[in-house]
């Protein structure tokens, strides 16, 4: 056992620096061909670790043991820059996260020792009291942070900002090194001077990690709300070219109306089933006061006879007289081009089908749409999980929809009832500009 604690304290700061950098490790979708350069990485920063234990030189002198620290979290950079499919900028902003979160735990068991007893430290006990705190830290940094690691990590591209937060750190652990030689010498302060310089790492290993959290958060919102807003744009082009074509597509139906009525004698039987078809699926325009409203439904229901999907819609009355065309074209347009991307991987022809029902309750609008599914979605906190292999780079959909619900104070909500996916949407009937 005591041979174990001794190694245990040898290898003690690399280990924890491999602690944490598995929780930013296994939850990352974005591994690199890791093998060799894990290995690689784990013996250099385990091997060189043994110059600050081994060489008294290195151990007792201040600045070379500043040297090792700096180089030791060089390593860990390349490791983790080797291993995990990030670049540079976002690995350095990982690796300042691991020392910022290495830090806080080894400050925290430092104080706790402090409070009950200096000559624990160097002990089992103080091992076990700082692991404690190491795990702890982990497992909140996990659920935190690195289990959605891939959806932050991304916008933190601040290079600059890493680097000064990475001196901060270097400064923190220069003075803990001084702190060293307070610790345990006799003095009345020194519990005083100890608690002091435990104190002061701690509050800024706490303001680095909050300062990288909320960076990345806030970027990742920025970018968000940017996305969705040229989605936004981009829905609204869309919106006013499918006016057009619709406009257009009324001239056509009515013109072939009238060619039926007058020539049908002139066409031949191939051309005329052919015209019959065109001219009942130019009625499926349904005619209502929202024009967003009429050509989403129209859209669709041309994309579904296209795909052999079956699209029943029931709408009641000019339930979206008061909204912005647009705005109802964006989020019906979203939720059918899911609800349509989901049916078609259905091979069963009688499962093919989507229901459309948009109806008023009292003083309420509610929209219920309802699809058959080949794979059972995953909901998570109320809203599905895409299915797309780069997640990271969708859910901008469900953003949009969203914000018009929100838009117009309405409640989205997403559930799974009789094997089928179902979106209700409840607007309060009021007017909005």
């Amino acid at each position: 056992m005591g041979y174990f604690i001794e190694v245990l304290w040898r290898v003690d700061y690399p280990l924890n620096l491999l602690i944490l950098f598995l929780a930013f490790f296994i939850p990352s979708k974005k591994k690199k061909r890791f093998y060799i350069p894990l290995i690689i990485g784990l013996v250099i920063l385990f091997g060189f670790w043994q110059l600050q234990t081994d060489v008294p030189l290195i151990r007792e002198n201040v600045f070379l043991s500043m040297g090792v620290y700096i180089v030791e979290l060089g390593f860990l950079l390349g490791l983790i820059y080797f291993t995990l499919d990030f670049g540079f900028e976002s690995s350095l902003f990982i690796m300042i996260f691991i020392v910022a979160s290495q830090h806080l735990s080894y400050k925290l068991a430092l104080q706790l020792v402090n409070f009950i007893d200096i000559g624990l430290y160097n002990t089992s006990y103080y091992l076990l009291i700082s692991y404690s705190f190491l795990i702890l830290i982990t497992i909140a940094l996990y659920f935190a942070y690195t289990r959605n690691l891939n959806e932050f990590v991304s916008y933190a591209n601040i290079l600059s900002n890493s680097i000064a937060l990475g001196i901060i750190i270097l400064i923190a652990l220069f003075f803990s090194l001084y702190q060293r030689k307070v610790m345990f010498i006799e003095s009345e302060h020194r519990f005083l001077i100890s608690t002091l310089f435990n104190f002061s790492n701690i509050i800024i290993s706490i303001m680095v990690i909050l300062f990288l959290y909320g960076f990345s958060v806030s970027q990742k919102r920025k970018q968000e709300a940017l996305i969705v807003s040229l989605m936004a744009s981009k829905e609204r082009e869309r919106y006013e070219l499918a006016k057009i074509t619709v406009d257009e597509i009324n001239i056509k139906y009515h013109d072939l109306k009238h060619m039926l009525q007058d020539n049908t004698n002139n066409i031949n039987e191939e051309d005329l089933k052919e015209i019959k078809e065109t001219v009942t699926n130019y009625k499926a325009i349904i005619q209502t006061s929202n024009q967003g409203l009429n050509i989403v439904i129209y859209e669709s229901q041309l994309k579904c006879i296209k795909l052999g999907i079956d699209l029943n819609v029931l709408i009641d009355g000019d339930v979206f007289k008061d909204f912005k065309p647009h705005h109802i074209y964006s989020l019906l347009s979203n939720l059918l081009d899911n609800a349509i991307e989901a049916v078609d991987k259905i091979e069963d022809k009688e499962r093919r089908r989507i229901s459309l029902k948009i109806r008023t309750v009292r003083e309420s609008v509610i929209v219920s749409l309802e699809n058959n599914y080949e794979k059972k979605p995953v909901l998570i906190n109320g809203r599905p999980l895409t299915t797309k292999i780069d997640a990271s780079n969708h859910g901008y959909g469900y953003i949009s929809i969203k914000r018009i619900v929100d838009k117009y104070d309405g409640v989205l909500d997403y559930s799974l009832k009789d094997d089928k996916f179902v979106v209700t949407i409840l607007f309060p009937k009021k007017d909005k500009n």
